[in-house]
């Protein structure tokens, strides 16, 4: 795997670095505190086109595909940020369901638009999300907090945690999933027609962005307490 700090082409790690970050090169405004929490691990920033106030995604530090491959020795501590995100943003806004499209290298199966692990974190309620997956396979429940790090090894899958911490998740979803899923599923489920974040900014839809390595790039948050 390669840390947050030597990678340049991913769009996420990007944002955090604030190099070649796109919302710059698109000249989207945002918010000055855009990153609401961060740990030497994981942060929670802002979606850069979110489907609604308090749309946020948390996201690891290190450079990984999705939160599968994040090591066993993090798994406690992603649970316990985990929750204390779903926390704050609840505070804030409402308690957030949270979703991932866990897609693992090399494979789009599940997918992911972007090759960095992420969950969305969206504020809502009485979403049937369940029924959305079932689309792609069984849905099975995950009762264990630190999922879905601690219930998938080499599988793509799905993940969906509700707005009362119940965790589901279908492995090696089938048949491919479409590029932002729960984007597209939440934005019908609430009337929304611009839930595209990639044609809201008229880049191309066709291919996940790249993920590739390049130059160092420095961070510039300050760190959650």
């Amino acid at each position: 795997m390669t840390g947050l700090n030597s990678t340049r082409r991913c769009v996420l790690c990007n944002e955090v670095s604030g190099q070649h970050a796109l919302s710059t090169l698109l000249s989207i405004p945002l918010p000055v505190h855009r990153v609401l929490i961060e740990d030497e691990d994981f942060l929670v920033l802002r979606d850069i086109c979110p489907l609604i106030p308090g749309h946020y995604l948390l996201i690891s530090r290190e450079h990984l595909c999705s939160f599968g491959d994040l090591p066993a020795t993090k798994h406690k501590t992603f649970s316990q940020f985990k929750l204390y995100a779903a926390d704050m943003i609840g505070r804030r806004f409402a308690r957030p369901i949270l979703f991932e499209h866990g897609s693992r290298i090399g494979s789009m199966a599940a997918g992911a638009c972007v090759e960095h692990a992420h969950i969305h974190l969206i504020p809502v309620s009485g979403a049937p999300v369940t029924l959305w997956m079932e689309e792609f396979g069984d849905v099975k429940t995950c009762t264990d907090p630190a999922a879905p790090s601690s219930v998938v090894s080499s599988e793509d899958y799905l993940f969906y945690e509700d707005d009362q911490g119940v965790g589901s998740i279908v492995l090696n979803p089938s048949p491919r999933v479409p590029h932002q899923f729960i984007r597209r599923q939440m934005g019908q489920h609430l009337d929304i027609p611009d839930w595209n974040w990639k044609t809201v900014f008229r880049l191309p839809d066709s291919a996940p962005l790249s993920s590739g390595r390049g130059p160092d790039s420095g961070n510039e948050n300050d760190r959650r307490s």
